[in-house]
């Protein structure tokens, strides 16, 4: 399957595509450093630093899943009251996903947000929107820690399939996501 990577930042949703099989043959962000550390790591993949807001879907690859991890800052509570204004206009990312869903009609979407992406109040449109599209969506909460990632996030993954058919995502591990980086026999704590 081939893949192509919105909003790709260092990389993270590519490597866990990549080692599940998939080949994203297309990522792009609009932080320069960012493209830059992901073209290092996947040097395969064609890569495109821009306002993705502004893109030209049609010069696209073919590819057949979406992966997109629009901005969550705008979302998030842990969003700083100074950066306020800016994570507010950050929101808008999210269209992209409905706009290049459009355009290029995947058979499957993979949206990575903060679970406060659900309270965004054009949320329920923009679902709307890719359920316009043909796409049956699904959302599921994940905790990274679950998952053997170091970090105590939750994560809201939106899963789109133009089948009707599920996507199915990995079940909870409950490994010791701080084990590997913890001397857990080092003495008292």
């Amino acid at each position: 399957m081939r893949a192509v990577d919105l909003f790709a930042g260092w990389g993270g949703m590519t490597e866990g595509a990549t080692r599940a099989g998939i080949d994203v043959v297309w990522a792009a962000n609009h932080w320069p450093l960012a493209v830059e550390a992901h073209a290092l790591n996947h040097p395969a993949t064609q890569h495109a630093c821009q306002d993705l807001r502004q893109a030209d879907w049609t010069k696209l690859p073919r590819f057949e899943l979406l992966l997109a991890a629009p901005a969550c800052q705008g979302h998030s509570s842990a969003s700083q009251p100074k950066r306020r204004a800016y994570h507010d206009e950050m929101r808008a990312t999210a269209w992209a996903v409905v706009d290049c869903a459009d355009v290029t009609e995947p058979r499957a979407i993979l949206v990575e947000n903060v679970p406060a992406f659900r309270r965004w109040r054009l949320y329920s449109v923009w679902r709307a929107a890719l359920e316009k599209l043909g796409y049956r969506l699904e959302e599921r909460i994940v905790l990274a820690s679950d998952h053997g990632v170091p970090q105590l996030r939750e994560r809201l993954f939106i899963v789109g399939t133009r089948s009707g058919k599920t996507l199915q995502l990995p079940t909870a591990t409950k490994a010791p996501a701080f084990g590997p980086c913890i001397d857990w026999s080092d003495g008292p704590w």
